[in-house]
């Protein structure tokens, strides 16, 4: 996570990018909240420090329900911004299993419609599986305004640092490439175009 942040500027103005952060299993709660995202660097610390969270199982509906009732609409009907400025309300879900039963999570019928709500919220939703074995029509049906062709995100745990520009520019497209290295390996170049042959004519001056 604190390499999807460092992605970009996080902060209080109008264009900077508010972060919430709510890690679920079998229950859900809210750690961090857009009000208290203050910079980049403080919530990248904040994240190294945040620990595990609270017991086993993969309540998505709970988890969804949580987000909605006590960070989207807790601050404003449709995020922090409510769409101020042409502000987007983004919920980029990291999971590394499938849902457990609605009976371990005590949703019953509850969550199809939980789910619903967090789109309505929500301008987009990025669902990004980590592991092995997670059901892809799962993913598929937590999909949102994704921007590109595949509704979601796919990645082992060797190889999540190959999925970060796929996942930063899927949850805000308009951001443009970060300058700052992470800790993963850059992936293997995807042309082998050359690079343009260069001319007989000098640079114009700067104007």
């Amino acid at each position: 996570m604190q390499d999807i942040v460092a992605r970009y500027t996080v902060g209080q103005g109008v264009t900077q990018t508010r972060v919430a952060i709510v890690p679920f299993s079998r229950y859900a709660k809210t750690t961090l909240q857009f009000s208290s995202s203050s910079s980049t660097a403080a919530t990248k610390n904040w994240i190294s420090g945040m620990g595990r969270t609270y017991s086993s199982g993969t309540c998505t509906g709970v988890s969804m329900k949580h987000t909605t009732d006590n960070v989207i609409a807790a601050t404003k009907p449709n995020g922090y911004r409510n769409g101020v400025g042409g502000a987007s309300t983004v919920v980029v879900f990291l999971t590394d299993g499938n849902p457990s039963s609605a009976g371990y999570c005590g949703a019953g019928s509850s969550r199809t419609s939980w789910l619903n709500n967090l789109k309505a919220r929500s301008d987009r939703v990025v669902p990004v599986g980590i592991g092995g074995g997670i059901a892809t029509g799962y993913l598929a049906t937590l999909s949102k305004n994704m921007p590109s062709g595949t509704p979601y995100i796919s990645a082992t745990y060797n190889n999540l640092g190959a999925i970060l520009d796929d996942l930063t520019q899927a949850a805000c497209p308009t951001l443009q490439p970060t300058q700052n290295p992470t800790k993963f390996p850059t992936a293997a170049p995807t042309t082998a175009q050359p690079t343009q042959s260069p001319t007989t004519f000098p640079t114009a001056s700067p104007t």
